[in-house]
């Protein structure tokens, strides 16, 4: 059992899954850019694309 003069620092744990959120949090968001850059095609962009639909 801890002992009253024992002290507790709250701050030296958790920095390893603070910065794995990190890490995740920006590759998704390179993820997600680069999948829109890629794909994206503006609206008004004649020379896009355009994909065949089948009708049923």
């Amino acid at each position: 059992m801890a002992t009253s003069s024992d002290k507790v620092n709250n701050n030296a744990q958790g920095w390893g899954a603070a910065a794995a959120t990190v890490v995740l949090a920006l590759a998704c968001v390179g993820i997600a850019y680069t999948v829109h850059s890629r794909t994206y095609h503006s609206p008004n962009d004649v020379l896009a694309p355009v994909e065949k639909t089948v009708e049923r």
